[in-house]
């Protein structure tokens, strides 16, 4: 069963109404009306998503690195990531598990306890907020949606991988919804080691 729903079909003009980008106030330089922009384009999106979703709880990225960096919590947390197995394929959280359909959350929750910590992310966090509904109705009691996903988390500096390598690039879904991350993140990434890596969007 696959995801009913892509973000592509949220109506973008509508969007960048909320988000100011459509605006005729004066910016002091072009760098800053970039700037402010993408922040308003974030947190359009965001309020979004928390307003699609009301039951969805979300967690901030800040929280799920100490949940990762404790020991004991990260023996208990489960993370899926919901997009394509494409954008999988670019890069994902370290011990991520690809579930990019409803059917592949449950083959892998399958014997699961309903009270295990499960957090999903996908780009922006709207798959993943879709799915963490699912999750909650079939029963599970503590899943929660990566606020801004990947792409935030990405942003933000933190660590992503191919397989076991880590690498500095993201899948940007698509030309749209990829001006939330990074231009770096969007190009050719490198590994750590300084390898050239290039991928295709």
């Amino acid at each position: 069963m696959a995801f009913p729903f892509s973000p592509s079909f949220i109506p973008r003009l509508l969007l960048l109404m909320f988000a100011g980008i459509l605006s005729c106030s004066p910016r002091s330089s072009i760098a800053q009306e970039r700037a402010e922009d993408s922040a308003n384009s974030w947190k359009t999106t965001l309020n979004m998503i928390r307003t699609r979703f009301p039951a969805v709880a979300h967690v901030p990225t800040d929280t799920l690195q100490s949940w990762l960096d404790e020991s004991p919590k990260q023996e208990d947390l489960i993370l899926l990531d919901v997009r394509k197995p494409e954008e999988y394929a670019v890069s994902h959280l370290q011990g991520a598990r690809a579930a990019s359909s409803k059917d592949e959350a449950m083959r892998i929750l399958r014997g699961v306890p309903a009270n295990r910590r499960i957090v999903v992310y996908c780009s922006v966090g709207y798959r993943s907020s879709e799915l963490a509904e699912f999750l909650m109705k079939t029963g599970f009691t503590e899943v929660y949606n990566l606020e801004g996903s990947i792409f935030r988390w990405a942003n933000e500096g933190r660590p992503v991988y191919r397989a076991e390598e880590r690498v500095r690039v993201v899948h940007p879904y698509d030309s749209y919804w990829g001006r939330l991350l990074k231009k770096p993140l969007r190009q050719a990434g490198r590994t750590e080691s300084g390898a050239k890596r290039a991928t295709s969007q």
